[in-house]
């Protein structure tokens, strides 16, 4: 209840959430039972973030996520190298495939060679830059 509690506390200031800590001491259950559970029965809508490896965790990813909804996707750290893109773009083909989300919410870059096509389909696509990209630009234009 004390970690829940803290969640709890700070969930409306505009930092990100770490949860940390040793293997297997609860992270997971702290984060995706007990404070999704108390954000949906506080009518706060919780986006299912989709996060996938290689093709063995496809299904996987997908398991328990409504179809037809909003998911977000992170682009950040996964698509800067040109041998990082074809696995991106076959995992999310994957999930588009199987999801069919109406709208897709992107945390990174979303160019148009991986994200044109489902715009083309009807989808509505949502891109948020990251801080990193955020603080290399600010950089840059010093």
């Amino acid at each position: 209840d004390f970690y829940l509690q803290k969640l709890i506390d700070y969930r409306d200031d505009d930092r990100v959430k770490v949860i940390t800590g040793i293997r297997r001491c609860g992270k997971s259950y702290l984060l995706f039972e007990l404070f999704v559970d108390w954000l949906q029965e506080n009518g706060i809508r919780v986006i299912p973030n989709i996060r996938w490896g290689d093709s063995r965790t496809y299904e996987l990813c997908c398991t328990g996520i409504p179809h037809g909804g909003t998911i977000a996707v992170g682009s950040h750290g996964c698509i800067r190298l040109v041998q990082e893109r074809e696995p991106f773009k076959n995992g999310l083909d994957y999930v588009i495939k199987h999801l069919h989300p109406d709208t897709i919410v992107i945390y990174g870059k979303a160019p148009d060679s991986m994200f044109e096509e489902y715009r083309k389909a009807g989808i509505t696509v949502k891109q948020f830059e990251s801080d990193f990209m955020l603080a290399h630009r600010k950089a840059g234009d010093a």
